[in-house]
């Protein structure tokens, strides 16, 4: 065979190797074009392909999905979602058994009828939750049954629409600081910190009673949702999280009292909305969308970065637009 040397290496000859290819893809062809060879080819593939199906079938079968529903509920951390997530997957299972689809073979051309069933009895916000949830129960499915291809047919699922009567809650940077100047001049720093913490970082409340900070380095880890969260925290921070013994006050009481003394500053016409400590949190979001980007690769990332199913993170940020130009 010929060669060429190219900075002392020597290389095959391109021709020489694209000669031997032709040679061997004819010998090929040869071989396929021979009736039998094309008979023993097809009978095998057939064989795999039903072995492969019938595999599949079997490990199937042996989905036991009322205990890969409870298994899947453990792992929230929180009564509430786990709550909240029982009631979204009852009502799911429910629809399968009444349509007669296993639930693990539940496909994308099966969602849009099963939204259309829960937008025709149920309010907007509850069906949107329903959705986020078997989202995040399918993508649960697909790490513990690896051995079995089980796609979400919920991801990307575009969320609908908010149409109900319930105050939409978007606070704004005016509403931020009165909130905060109101839990500064009743003396609670562990909620005025609560504020601050969520606002930076968006963080959710639930997040406060798993944290652990290295006094050290002030790096925290805890738990969202069952998804490990890792972070590093200011100095000051710190030392304020200390000093209001943050971390071991219980969620409940953080929530409450937050959402009280904001209903009555909002009765008060002192701000635009009655937020939720959740609110907070997309109000985080929404800030990130703020900054100058790069790519659209930047807009996933932040997307990613807050939710599982990035359409969650985008209809925060489309309808907090909507309330700043209505």
């Amino acid at each position: 065979m010929q060669s060429i040397q190219i900075s002392g290496t020597i290389l095959p000859d391109t021709q020489s190797i694209n000669a031997q290819i032709d040679t061997i893809s004819g010998l090929v062809n040869q071989q396929l074009s021979d009736p039998e060879v094309q008979v023993k080819l097809a009978t095998k593939v057939v064989e795999e392909l039903y072995v492969n199906q019938t595999k599949t079938e079997y490990l199937k079968s042996k989905v036991d999905i009322s205990a890969d529903i409870e298994n899947f509920l453990t792992n929230q951390y929180s009564p509430h979602t786990q709550k909240g997530y029982r009631q979204q997957l009852n009502r799911f299972i429910k629809y399968c058994r009444a349509n007669n689809i296993n639930p693990i073979e539940f496909k994308y051309t099966d969602t849009p009828a099963f939204i259309a069933e829960c937008q025709h009895t149920l309010a907007s916000r509850t069906t949107r939750l329903i959705i986020t949830t078997c989202g995040s129960f399918f993508k649960y499915l697909s790490f513990v049954h690896r051995e079995i291809d089980i796609p979400n047919p919920f991801y990307m699922t575009k969320l609908p629409r908010i149409i109900d009567q319930r105050q939409t809650d978007y606070p704004l940077d005016h509403d931020i600081e009165v909130l905060k100047q109101r839990f500064k001049q009743l003396g609670r720093h562990d909620i005025l910190l609560m504020i601050e913490l969520i606002v930076a970082y968006g963080w959710r409340i639930g997040m406060f009673k798993h944290m652990t900070i290295n006094p050290a380095t002030l790096k925290y880890a805890s738990i969202s949702k069952g998804t490990q969260k890792e972070g590093k925290v200011t100095r000051k921070q710190y030392d304020q999280i200390q000093a209001t013994n943050l971390l071991n006050i219980p969620e409940s009481t953080l929530r409450q009292t937050f959402i009280r003394y904001a209903k009555q500053l909002y009765n008060q016409g002192k701000i635009s909305c009655s937020p939720s400590p959740h609110d907070l949190r997309r109000y985080h979001i929404d800030r990130q969308f703020d900054q100058p980007v790069n790519s659209a690769k930047d807009v996933l990332d932040i997307a990613y970065r807050y939710h599982d199913n990035p359409m969650t993170t985008f209809s925060h940020y489309v309808n907090r637009n909507v309330k700043r130009t209505a």
